[in-house]
């Protein structure tokens, strides 16, 4: 089994800023430090990667940034317009606790574009499988606005190009990230070609994902969320 690896090292350098920034409260009672959503434990796996010799065992897959076509498939020209900006500048949010830094929005169109070419060399049957070592995340980002540390929603996009393509008529997504992924919901909660599936903590941000959310129109049905209890390990699941 052959499996794809997508990086580039320019993709850790999304800034989003000190923790706290838009994060946690500026009334002093929390040490600034690191943001959460920030590039060492994504190095760190890269290095670990290479230092047992596992990076070379893996086909090194090329990708491009996503481009204006692909992106304006979801979202809205206002708000990808809004990110141009803020990047060009020296940031700032892009919705809700989304922060865009100097250079982030070409950063932001890498990651998406790794998504793609990772999803696509797999449908083209180039690879069995493949992993994208990306960031910024993308699950909770919505057709207007970022939200949650996700200014695009990279796997969102990565599906719809790949069906523009014709590579795939049908996806079952499986977000089991800690957070519901509404901004992937969003996008195909009336899409009956989509199967999207999240088991995430509740309650936890963004207090989306509740069991009764099932779809709608051609999707009802097609959306199954699972809410798991803080704690929940394997047994759980």
């Amino acid at each position: 089994m052959e499996t794809g690896f997508l990086w580039h090292e320019k993709l850790m350098w999304h800034d989003p800023g000190s923790a706290a920034a838009g994060f946690v409260p500026i009334d002093g009672s929390f040490q600034p430090g690191l943001h959460v959503e920030n590039p060492e434990t994504k190095r760190k796996l890269k290095n670990l990667l290479d230092a047992y010799d596992v990076t070379p065992q893996l086909r090194q897959l090329d990708f491009e940034p996503a481009t204006m076509e692909i992106l304006r498939r979801f979202h809205t020209v206002d708000y990808i317009e809004r990110v141009r900006q803020l990047s060009e500048s020296r940031g700032g949010d892009a919705g809700e606790t989304a922060p865009v830094g100097p250079g982030s929005e070409l950063i932001a169109r890498m990651a998406v574009g790794a998504t793609c070419a990772g999803m696509a060399s797999v449908l083209k049957g180039e690879v069995n499988n493949s992993y994208i070592l990306s960031r910024p995340p993308g699950h909770h980002a919505e057709r207007d606005r970022g939200r949650g540390f996700c200014i695009y929603n990279n796997i969102g996009l990565a599906i719809m190009e790949a069906r523009a393509k014709g590579l795939v008529d049908r996806v079952a997504v499986v977000d089991w990230d800690v957070h519901h992924g509404n901004g992937t919901q969003d996008i195909f909660y009336d899409d009956a070609t989509v199967f999207y599936f999240s088991a995430h903590q509740h309650p936890l941000y963004p207090q989306t994902g509740r069991p009764e959310e099932k779809g709608i129109n051609n999707g009802l049905g097609y959306t199954l969320n699972v809410d798991m209890q803080k704690g929940a390990g394997d047994a759980e699941f």
